[in-house]
């Protein structure tokens, strides 16, 4: 019984390193190699942290030039742009949910990038407009793309008009998306495919 005990205990404390690693790895607090641009369009390289913000406090980064440098906290309104390692991001303001009176501002990833247009979800966001006892929307997804300045956002009814002219290129990725193979529930995978195919 009580190596029955014993063993029980062990495997719960597994399973609690586990989901512990598990919300550690969504929000590192490591630092990494990138730089950030601000509003002002100046580039300062060094380590970059993109923190959640909590209550009225909204997203921010953290920045610091060198490892033992003083960090410094950034928000969305001092940005541009920053880049995390491999992954590029921007400062969106104003982005109107689709079906809702809700505006938002956060930052975007972009997810592919072509010489007229940007294709981004919106991954960390505060609620600035709209009803709402909470100052923050749902944790919902919100992709959209950027196209001579402007903000069009991605729905199940423009996704075959809109990505068409965006993977204009690869004429096969542009047949499946027309044919309705690929619909919105596979916008990851039409991504994937994109990339690959530009490598």
């Amino acid at each position: 019984m009580i190596v029955c005990i014993n063993g029980f205990r062990n495997l719960m404390i597994l399973i609690l390193i586990c989901i512990s690693l598990n919300v550690s790895g969504q929000y590192s607090n490591r630092y990494k190699d990138g730089y950030i641009i601000d509003k002002y369009g100046a580039k300062y390289s060094g380590l970059v942290k993109m923190t959640e913000g909590a209550n009225d406090d909204p997203d921010y980064l953290l920045f610091k030039e060198s490892e033992k440098a003083d960090k410094i906290k950034l928000e969305k309104a001092t940005l541009r742009s920053f880049v995390i390692e491999k992954d590029s991001f921007i400062v969106v303001n104003n982005y109107k949910v689709p079906k809702k009176k809700t505006v938002l501002d956060g930052f975007a990833k972009i997810l592919l990038k072509t010489p007229n247009e940007a294709l981004c979800e919106l991954i960390q966001h505060q609620r600035v407009a709209g009803p709402s006892s909470n100052a923050y929307d749902d944790n919902r997804d919100y992709f959209f793309i950027i196209r001579d300045k402007n903000y069009i956002v991605l729905t199940n009814y423009n996704f075959k008009h809109e990505m068409t002219a965006i993977v204009e290129e690869n004429g096969e990725l542009k047949k499946k998306i027309n044919s309705g193979e690929f619909t919105y529930k596979d916008l990851n995978k039409v991504v994937d495919l994109y990339l690959q195919n530009k490598q």
